[in-house]
């Protein structure tokens, strides 16, 4: 229902001249991109991880892992894109100079 609704304001933006369609797909390619691409990474990391920890330590190692494999597919393909949306983050030099952006 919530992909329906964005897919639907987009285009009421993009038709009414709200916001240029390059614009979109400039925005939303790299997150969508970095987030499959970690979710697949973790469906085949999980078959690997035992089912016998504890839930909360399984759940808590697959948001980290997702964390560096979302961080670290944005660094390598989409560097640029990762230096301009550092400025907004509270932090965001320090997390530049960190990341090596």
């Amino acid at each position: 229902v919530t992909a329906i609704i964005a897919t639907i304001l987009i285009t009421l933006l993009i038709n009414t001249d709200g916001i240029q369609g390059s614009g979109v797909t400039t925005a939303l390619f790299p997150p969508l991109l970095a987030a499959g691409l970690a979710a697949l990474s973790l469906l085949a990391i999980n078959t690997v991880l035992p089912n016998s920890i504890f839930l909360i330590f399984q759940v808590l190692s697959l948001g980290l892992l997702f964390l560096i494999i979302y961080v670290f597919v944005l660094r390598i393909f989409f560097r640029a894109y990762l230096n301009k949306i550092m400025i907004y983050f509270p932090g965001g030099q320090r997390l530049g100079r960190l990341l090596h952006l």
